[in-house]
């Protein structure tokens, strides 16, 4: 399936800029744990919007990272490999809003930075190599 990296573009700018402010969450002293857990599941969320998008496909208003793995999964199914990770992923957009719900560590918030550095670098790979 043809990717359009312009449609993609504006997802992945903002894809990025939570992937920053998670980085800049999960290595500042103390870590705000639930911070980076919440912008890593939104770098997520977006890169694969942004997929979403390049594919010309509706974008859901969702949080769930795994309703957006399935989707996508349709023209490439290589993003199976991110299923498991996006579920536990899903839960961060909700808990770090509401204090009460909130049990991030320092070692949930370095493993989310890095579910979502893979998965927004794979998602800015496909849409390149479409490109290619």
């Amino acid at each position: 399936m043809p990717l359009d990296a312009v449609a993609a573009s504006a997802w992945f700018v903002c894809a990025s800029e939570d992937l920053r402010m998670a980085q800049y969450a999960a290595t500042d002293v103390p870590p705000m744990a639930s911070q980076a857990c919440f912008h890593a599941q939104q770098a997520a969320e977006k890169a694969l919007k942004g997929l979403l998008a390049a594919a010309n496909l509706d974008v859901p208003r969702t949080h769930d990272v795994l309703q957006l793995v399935g989707i996508v999964r349709a023209f490439a199914p290589e993003v199976e490999q991110f299923a498991e990770d996006a579920g536990v992923l899903t839960r961060f957009a909700v808990s770090a809003r509401y204090p009460d719900a909130s049990d991030e560590n320092a070692d949930d918030a370095r493993w989310a930075l890095l579910a979502a550095e893979a998965l927004v670098a794979w998602a800015r790979r496909l849409v390149a190599d479409a490109q290619a």
